[in-house]
């Protein structure tokens, strides 16, 4: 793992993109942000999201995240808070699976907390 600059999005943070689209957004308030980030609770575990990776957190395989087949997962995400001034930060990044430290120990624990 290589310690890396990212966005807040716990999924898509680590994408160079989404790095400038952050600098872009804080170096010009008045413009119009690319991207907004949300704390959200998933299995009892918080998250951070950007709106589009909230979306597309549905298409996962319930599998993927230690649950049945077809378990519909929109049900267990609740949104907490807006993060209203988003930073850049450091996090661990896998050039293998292309995640992140953060996304790879949330989906540690959803695994154990949803028994697989």
């Amino acid at each position: 793992m290589t310690e890396i600059t990212v966005a807040p999005c716990y999924d898509c943070g680590h994408e160079k993109k989404e790095i400038e689209n952050l600098k872009k957004s804080n170096s010009s308030p008045k413009k119009k942000k690319k991207h907004e980030y949300y704390k959200y609770e998933i299995f009892g575990q918080e998250i951070i999201l950007c709106e589009f990776c909230y979306y597309d957190f549905d298409s996962y395989n319930p599998f993927y995240l230690g649950l049945q087949e077809d378990v519909p997962l929109h049900s267990f995400k609740h949104r907490l808070s807006k993060i209203e001034t988003p930073k850049e930060d450091k996090d661990y990044f896998c050039k293998k699976c292309q995640k992140r430290l953060k996304f790879l120990s949330f989906l540690k624990n959803a695994r154990k907390i949803n028994n697989t």
